[in-house]
């Protein structure tokens, strides 16, 4: 289970700080580009940035949904071992029990014939 957890946070951790945006051109700007173009890739940077900051934040979220998910999982297993093993320990007090009363019975037959 802590296993899983892991590796799914550390794919997650490794999915949010990839920067890489398929550009190769690492915002190299050719000097005969007029003002305009300068401040449409200005606008498509912050556009960027508040698409990277959304996606961020949705994986944050993804993260906390699972976290919350594993734990509920693992409480759950945990009150199932709780269950299981107090039915075990009642079925084992009344095996005990009948065991008591089988050799109480076969006393009294045994008293019954002397």
């Amino acid at each position: 289970m802590a296993i899983s957890f892991y590796s799914i946070a550390s794919v997650l951790i490794i999915l949010l700080y990839n920067d890489d945006d398929g550009d190769d051109d690492d915002d190299d700007h050719d000097d005969d580009d007029d003002d305009q173009d300068v401040v449409d890739d200005d606008d498509d940077d912050d556009d960027d940035d508040m698409m990277m900051m959304m996606m961020m934040m949705m994986m944050m979220v993804v993260v906390v949904v699972v976290v919350v998910v594993l734990v509920e999982e693992e409480e759950k297993e945990k009150r199932q071992r709780r269950r299981s093993k107090k039915k075990e320990e009642e079925e084992e007090e009344e095996e005990e029990e009948e065991k008591d009363e089988e050799e109480e019975e076969e006393e009294e037959e045994k008293e019954k014939r002397k």
